[in-house]
């Protein structure tokens, strides 16, 4: 995972993108996007698996994240490319690999 995590922040640092991740009732900074994996086709639904870092996460709650919608955007500098809106319906908490 770190070789992943490396290869992710290079490429968001060497093209001024940015991720960010906004989920319905909780703080817009409650998290921060590490990396994600999102897979699409035509006529199906998308799947977005996330891998999230929060200094909240001791006071989260399940029912706080689960069944809510949830919005990944992707910045470039200020302007929006990209948002992806969905309803998480998996959640686990997890300690770092510091």
């Amino acid at each position: 995972m770190c070789g992943l995590l490396f290869i992710f922040t290079e490429v968001a640092m060497s093209t001024g993108l940015r991720f960010t991740l906004e989920v319905d009732g909780l703080p817009p900074d409650a998290f921060a996007v590490v990396s994600f994996h999102l897979t699409q086709s035509l006529s199906s639904l998308f799947s977005l698996d996330l891998s999230l870092v929060s200094q909240q996460f001791l006071s989260l709650e399940f029912a706080q994240v689960l069944d809510k919608m949830a919005y990944l955007t992707i910045w470039q500098g200020d302007d929006v490319q990209r948002r992806v809106k969905g309803v998480v319906t998996w959640f686990e908490l997890g300690e770092n690999d510091k």
